[in-house]
């Protein structure tokens, strides 16, 4: 196990490791249900292989690289996609993707794969972004100079669980506004909500992300896409909808799975 002398030790260098590790696992499922031939992407879209390579690849380089919190920050900020700028669409976003389907309305495959890729990579980055902020909730309520041997388990448990529930308040919020979907996984929420246990959380927000990757998608459609408008895209939208969901599964999962290795290794303290 490592030495830690102070709870700021423990918290920087494990969440810096983390980030690394979730982000490209994310980045191998997204590739890997994108390949799956067996998959649409969204509806009856199919992604340009290419531009998506082209992409991944190099995300992928930029992650290997990064060696502080200051960059990992730097690199939320630039792969951050904001769909929404001021409480309003972000203009720039819609009339790139618009433009395009007007110019060369038989070739929009690319800057489609391009934007989609983009909005899934913007998610893992808001989610890895969000659990992050539990370094400073444990700092700011327990103390950066807290010795790590002086640590509370149970105090670690109670904030990371308070940190959980934020989110999985916001999924259960998601799924009350969209019955129809929310009911597959009804269970689920169920044990995020009342069960204490971080590893049937993960296992059941595991469950949530796999209907979310493979059947919610597929009630959008390519002429979805090609019939925003970039004066009115509306949040009622399905393709705004959806990404709203996914990312919201995607934060819970981020955050239980940062605080399963945080109690791991305050678990292996507390029997070395």
């Amino acid at each position: 196990m490592n030495n830690y002398a102070v709870l700021q030790d423990f918290v920087n260098s494990v969440s810096q490791e983390w980030f690394k590790k979730f982000f490209t696992e994310r980045l191998d499922l997204l590739k890997n249900g994108l390949l799956d031939s067996n998959q649409e992407f969204i509806g009856d879209f199919t992604p340009d292989v290419t531009v998506m390579n082209n992409i991944l690849t190099n995300i992928r380089k930029q992650v290997g690289e990064l060696k502080t919190h200051e960059q990992i920050n730097n690199f939320i900020r630039k792969n951050s996609l904001e769909l929404k700028v001021n409480g309003y669409f972000n203009s720039d976003v819609q009339n790139d993707l618009i433009t395009t389907i007007k110019d060369n309305p038989t070739n929009i495959q690319e800057k489609i794969t391009e934007l989609i890729i983009k909005m899934q990579i913007g998610n893992i980055v808001k989610s890895g972004a969000i659990a992050l902020e539990i370094n400073n909730v444990l700092l700011q309520k327990l103390g950066n100079d807290t010795k790590f041997n002086d640590i509370d388990e149970d105090d670690i448990t109670y904030i990371l669980n308070m940190e959980i529930l934020k989110s999985v308040d916001k999924l259960k919020k998601w799924s009350d506004q969209n019955p129809a979907q929310a009911e597959n996984y009804q269970e689920e929420l169920k044990v995020l909500i009342n069960d204490a246990d971080l590893n049937n959380k993960l296992e059941a927000c595991e469950i949530i992300e796999h209907y979310f990757e493979t059947i919610i998608g597929n009630d959008i459609k390519e002429e979805d896409i090609k019939n925003l408008d970039p004066k009115d895209i509306k949040e009622t939208s399905k393709i705004v909808v959806f990404n709203n969901g996914v990312t919201i599964a995607e934060e819970v999962a981020a955050k239980i799975n940062l605080s399963t290795i945080f109690r791991n290794i305050l678990n292996n303290k507390k029997t070395s």
